[in-house]
C-alpha cells in the first residue's frame, strides 16, 4: 500500500491526549491524513477503512510490489507459487494462498515439499479446519524443522492446548538460537499464558524476550501486548485490545 502506519513523535501531540498509543496515518507525499488513537480493534478498524475509502489512491499497490507481482507471474515455478502463497497468507487471503499452494503441487525437492505443507497447514489452521491441518503437521519431522514447528506452536495455541502449545514452543526453543523463528517462538511463549490470563507470567518471558531481542519485529507485538495489560503508565485498555494477538 502507498500509506505508511507510524507512530507520531511525542512533541508533535502535546495538545492530544496521548492516554493510549497514537495511530496516524500518512500519504505517499508524507502528509499526515488522519490520526486515531488506539483504545480499541473496532474502532480503530472503522477510522482504517474510512481513510482508506476517502484516499482510494492509498490502497494502490506501490511500484516494487507491482513489479513484484509482475515478476512472479511471468514464472511459473513451485518456488514462485509458494512465495505467491505466502504473499496471500499474509494478506489473510486464505483462498488465493491456497490455490497456488494447489498449483506448486507436490515437490520432488523436500525442503520445497515441506514449506509447501507447512503453509498449507497454516491455511487449513486460518480456515479453522485445525484436524486437517494437525494431520498435515503429524507427517512433518518437527525437530528439523523449525517453521513447521513455529506452525505446529500455533495450531495448538489456536485449539487452546497450551500445554501442548508450551512443551512444542520449549523443545523448538532448544534449536531455534536465532532468527525469525527465535523471535516468533519467544512470542509464543508469553501468549500461552496472556490467554490463560496468566499475565504476570506473561509479562515476565515477554520482558525478558525483548531485552534479548529488542529489534526483532515479533517485539512489538509483545510490547503491544504489555501495553494493553497496562505495564506502561496512563494506559487506556479495553477488553477488544486484548482480544488481538
Amino acid at each position: 500500500m502507498g500509506a505508511q502506519f507510524s507512530r507520531l513523535p511525542r512533541p508533535v501531540l502535546r495538545k492530544l491526549d496521548t492516554s493510549a498509543p497514537q495511530l496516524c496515518i500518512f500519504g505517499p507525499d508524507g502528509t499526515v491524513i488522519r490520526h486515531v488513537q488506539m483504545e480499541g480493534a473496532p474502532l480503530l478498524t472503522r477510522h482504517l477503512r474510512s481513510a482508506l475509502r476517502k484516499n482510494p489512491d492509498l490502497n494502490r499497490p506501490s511500484q516494487q510490489e507491482h513489479e513484484t507481482l509482475e515478476a512472479l507471474s511471468r514464472e511459473d515455478t513451485p518456488a514462485h507459487r509458494l512465495r505467491l502463497a505466502r504473499m496471500a497468507l499474509e494478506a489473510s487471503e486464505w483462498q488465493a494462498a491456497s490455490a497456488h499452494l494447489e498449483a506448486a503441487g507436490e515437490s520432488g525437492i523436500s525442503e520445497l515439499e515441506i514449506e509447501r505443507r507447512t503453509l498449507k497447514a497454516r491455511c487449513l489452521r486460518c480456515e479453522k479446519k485445525f484436524e486437517e491441518a494437525q494431520e498435515i503437521l503429524s507427517g512433518i519431522d518437527l525437530d528439523g524443522n523449525l517453521p513447521a514447528a513455529v506452525e505446529a506452536v500455533w495450531l495448538a495455541i489456536d485449539r487452546k492446548e497450551f500445554d501442548t502449545a508450551d512443551e512444542l514452543a520449549d523443545r523448538a526453543l532448544e534449536r531455534a538460537k536465532d532468527g525469525e523463528e527465535r523471535g516468533a517462538l519467544l512470542y509464543q511463549k508469553g501468549l500461552i499464558p496472556y490467554l490463560q490470563r496468566k499475565d504476570k507470567s506473561a509479562v515476565r518471558l515477554w520482558t525478558a524476550a525483548v531485552r534479548e531481542r529488542p529489534d526483532d519485529p515479533w517485539m512489538l507485538r509483545a510490547s503491544w501486548k504489555m501495553f494493553v495489560l497496562g505495564v506502561v503508565a496512563n494506559t487506556h485498555v479495553t477488553e477488544s485490545l486484548r482480544g488481538i494477538r
